[in-house]
């Protein structure tokens, strides 16, 4: 069984009606409950498109689609994978089996580099008639790898594990914790450390509004959008890469957060000395000497 969707289902058997996702781009509050049941949805009709072991490739971005899309690639044992440049869809290509596109809009750089492209919007269509069907595929298999992140080299489900353990364990995450995760989810930090370390744990996971950022974007941007979320669903823990958080302002009043944690640098360890933030001592996650 796909690590991701492991987490996701083992979530809504144990926390059912509590908040799994909220994204302030959307307006979106979902459950646990509801989370599973629209991956599986997902996963319902993706299954007559791709065979396990083989890889989707999107360019979406910290919006909930994303993680419901990743929960049910996991499902299905299908790879989720991105690119910067098209170029390197050709390496990639000569990894794993690219099997088709899920794309943004019509404007898309990836709509046309693959065969079979399904916009977001056509693919959600089709999911909402799935979850009212209450149609369900089975899972499939365990696949090894998780996703490829603008690289050939995959982020396995074996690493999924560790990096949501220990997340879980160092930030001490619990139900009824929020965490905002500024940082993208299509990286080891975002997907691993931070979304399904929530979703081991039975914690929120709040996607700030970063719309129309494309990748990191201006820290400054993300750094705004971050501290919106961080205020208006009064979020316990933050996840952070060093350019927002320098962007962010140190002195914040925001008397709900009890931690968290930045990343400085490559590498996925977490490390002994910390980042301070709001009068708190954030983890650090890199790269152990």
């Amino acid at each position: 069984m796909g690590s991701l969707y492991n987490l996701a289902k083992t979530a809504a058997q144990r926390w059912p009606g509590a908040v799994a996702l909220r994204s302030q781009s959307e307006h979106l509050v979902m459950s646990f409950a509801a989370l599973e049941r629209e991956a599986n949805a997902m996963a319902v009709v993706l299954s007559t498109k791709y065979a396990p072991g083989t890889a989707l490739v999107s360019d979406l971005q910290n919006v909930a689609q994303n993680v419901v899309l990743q929960v049910a690639c996991s499902k299905l044992g299908v790879a989720y994978a991105t690119t910067k440049k098209l170029s390197g869809l050709e390496k990639l290509a000569e990894t794993v089996e690219i099997a088709g596109v899920v794309h943004r809009d019509d404007d898309s750089e990836i709509k046309t580099a693959v065969d079979k492209p399904l916009s977001i919007a056509n693919l959600q269509a089709l999911t909402n008639i799935m979850r009212e069907a209450q149609e369900e595929v089975a899972t499939r298999d365990r696949a090894p790898d998780h996703a490829y992140f603008n690289s050939t080299t995959p982020l396995t489900n074996d690493e999924i594990d560790r990096l949501a353990a220990d997340a879980a364990t160092h930030l001490e995450l619990a139900p009824g914790d929020a965490a905002c995760v500024s940082v993208t989810l299509c990286h080891a930090f975002g997907i691993g450390s931070a979304a399904a370390a929530c979703l081991s744990a039975g914690a929120a996971i709040v996607l700030p509004n970063v719309d129309g950022i494309a990748g990191c974007g201006v820290p400054s941007e993300r750094a705004a959008a971050t501290m919106l979320a961080l205020e208006a669903d009064a979020c316990t823990v933050l996840y952070a890469d060093t350019h927002t958080l320098k962007a962010l302002p140190a002195d914040a009043a925001l008397p709900a957060l009890r931690g968290g944690v930045c990343k400085v640098a490559s590498g996925s360890d977490f490390l002994a000395r910390s980042s301070p933030f709001a009068g708190r001592d954030l983890w650090t996650l890199g790269k152990r000497d």
